[in-house]
């Protein structure tokens, strides 16, 4: 079956925003609380990233895996409290670009 007009629109406006939006943290969201004693960050890096991390609480930077087009990370030391989370992109020609930084907390039982 053919793909209509929107499903091309569609696509080219998710490459677009994919080469013009900065790193950014997308999960968790601002002020969220994770109660799950595992937890996994969505990145979105520009297409030209070649490794994408992220550091938590101004810790070690942590390697994130790619995968459908986003940036992944897998946590499971939450203890309770409140975090932040920053993300940084490394391109081919070795430009670094880094995120805004996002605030959590984590609150288990």
């Amino acid at each position: 079956m053919a793909k209509g007009p929107k499903h091309v629109v569609a696509n080219i406006k998710k490459t677009l925003l994919k080469r013009l939006l900065p790193i950014r943290v997308e999960f968790p969201i601002e002020g969220e609380t994770l109660v799950s004693p595992d937890y996994t960050f969505r990145v979105m890096a520009p297409e030209a990233a070649v490794t994408v991390d992220i550091c938590i609480n101004q810790g070690d930077w942590l390697p994130c895996r790619e995968a459908v087009g986003l940036w992944w990370h897998d946590w499971n030391t939450l203890e309770n409290g409140e975090y932040e989370v920053v993300a940084r992109a490394r391109q081919q020609d070795g430009t670094v670009t880094v995120s805004e930084p996002r605030i959590f907390f984590v609150k288990r039982p």
